[in-house]
């Protein structure tokens, strides 16, 4: 999927690329059918190192210098689009956000270099928290029909791009043991502490501290949470 490296090669999270250039992606391209765009930025993942304004985790057709630069001159502090997407619950239209906050010459300059306009920021949120976000420009602006349907679009295409980093590194980052998994693989499917000990061969004990601390490092409210939130993040199926 990733125009970089073989992912298999990257041993944990920190071994991966922050900055991932996407070049050819059958997935991306038939989202282009549906409504077109010229360019994509998915920025973060659900997980709180990796999360947007890290700048730990980005795929993009953006040119690498204009990303680069971005990131290096902190535009993020002084860019309308993203100072109102990050409190908004709806798409930000790059226009729209500049009647708020003025561009600065210098990104007014870098954006034009590199023919981006019109740009439109999705964010991607789970309760109050904006774990994520996806961005797309075009030459010409989007529609209002257009926008609402790439609103519809956007968290898919985020979870196309990054699915495989979620499910090949989410434990490791949050730090589960295997058992944890297990007592919440099972406990998904129905069982008791005293059946998953039985099916485990752990003590009823150990299943309850396990599946008790996997709670916390999954910033969960119980063990009901917990099991949700770990098919949600695909640790368990």
């Amino acid at each position: 999927m990733l125009d970089v490296t073989n992912e298999t090669e990257f041993v944990d999270m920190r071994s991966v690329p922050p900055i991932r250039p996407l070049r050819e992606n059958a997935f991306i391209a038939r989202m282009r059918l549906a409504v077109q765009f010229d360019r994509i930025a998915v920025s973060g993942l659900d997980l709180p190192p990796f999360q947007i304004g890290a700048y730990r985790s980005i795929d993009t057709d953006f040119p690498l210098s204009f990303i680069d630069a971005y990131i290096a001159e902190r535009h993020h502090l002084t860019d309308p689009l993203y100072i109102v997407g990050r409190n908004s619950l709806d798409p930000v239209i790059d226009a729209e956000a500049r009647r708020q906050y003025p561009l600065t010459d210098r990104l007014a300059r870098l954006l034009e270099f590199h023919d981006i306009h019109h740009r439109v920021f999705f964010p991607l949120r789970r309760g109050e928290l904006m774990f994520a976000a996806v961005t797309v420009t075009r030459g010409t602006p989007f529609s209002a029909d257009e926008i609402d349907a790439l609103e519809v679009l956007s968290p898919v295409m985020h979870f196309e791009l990054t699915k495989e980093l979620m499910q090949r590194f989410a434990a490791q980052t949050l730090k589960l043991t295997e058992g944890e998994l297990l007592c919440l693989r099972l406990s998904s499917l129905g069982m008791t502490s005293e059946q998953i000990g039985l099916k485990s061969g752990y003590k009823t004990e150990t299943v309850n501290t396990y599946l008790k601390i996997a709670t916390r490092k999954l910033d969960s409210k119980n063990r009901t949470h917990a099991v949700a939130e770990a098919i949600r993040r695909k640790l368990i199926g």
